[in-house]
């Protein structure tokens, strides 16, 4: 336990850029700490901001789609033994992300599939959230990678693109209701992306 406490507080560092992937421990039992944080934490804050039930099923989705994605990308760049720190980075930080923004999204209200009609509040709370969790994506992909920021932007969208045009192809009728909030998740996310 003090083991996963002290992993988790260094996932929260890596959050407010204090310190890098290569500090967890590569371990798959963190890996899957974080994944279930990550679709637990998305879920709940999809529930809060939209109208729809089925968006556990989303949340799931995303975060191993985005997770494939991630694994697809070290491999190519031949540094696939690194997924299991990458991706708990990513997965647990946008978990902790959302999760402090859950009370904005609680206080703010459901998202519209009008955007003029959600409030002001909770749109600049996505921008904020999305931002910061897209942020850490591109630091953590940066160094797993070790490419340049440029690079590691170009392939953090590539992952969060090619994830949300595969979730709107497999579930067109649930992404159709819950659209307005992808850009919320990770990384990602999916669930903030």
């Amino acid at each position: 336990m003090k083991n996963i406490m002290s992993q988790l507080n260094t996932i929260f560092s890596i959050a407010i850029f204090r310190k890098r992937a290569q500090n967890l421990v590569a371990s798959n039992q963190l890996m899957l700490v974080c994944l279930l944080a990550a679709i637990t934490i998305g879920f709940i804050n999809r529930e809060f901001s939209t109208d729809d039930g089925s968006t556990l099923i989303l949340a799931i989705a995303e975060s191993v789609l985005y997770s494939g994605f991630v694994f697809v990308i070290l491999a190519l760049h031949r540094k696939p033994e690194r997924f299991v720190q990458t991706i708990s980075a990513i997965l647990g930080t946008n978990a902790i992300i959302q999760l402090i923004a859950l009370p904005l999204f609680v206080s703010s209200g459901q998202i519209t599939t009008n955007v003029a009609e959600t409030s002001d509040t909770i749109m600049v709370a996505l921008l904020l959230v999305g931002g910061w969790s897209f942020a850490v994506s591109v630091f953590v992909l940066k160094e797993a990678l070790e490419v340049r920021i440029a690079p590691a932007v170009l392939t953090t969208l590539g992952c969060q693109m090619a994830t949300l045009i595969i979730l709107v192809m497999l579930f067109p009728e649930l992404t159709a209701e819950v659209g307005s909030s992808a850009t919320q998740s990770v990384p990602p996310t999916t669930s903030a992306s």
